[in-house]
């Protein structure tokens, strides 16, 4: 977020509305960190991830279709 809409966040906060102020404290202490940057996304998946995915994929498919 941009500092002006963090500003405006922040003195509606202290005007009026808590959750304002509690949502512009979240955003300042929680969400204000720089994301990490991906290791590698050119290298190929490894075969034991991708039968991780399909073993995933087919007990999720068995938990939610009804028998």
């Amino acid at each position: 977020m941009s500092a002006l809409s963090l500003l405006a966040i922040f003195i509606q906060g202290l005007l009026g509305s808590d959750i304002l102020l509690f949502y512009f404290s979240y955003v300042i202490f929680f969400e204000s960190e720089l994301e990490l940057p991906p290791e590698n996304d050119v290298d190929d998946i490894s075969f034991p991830r991708v039968l991780l995915a399909i073993t995933s994929m087919i007990v999720l498919l068995l938990t939610l279709i009804p028998i």
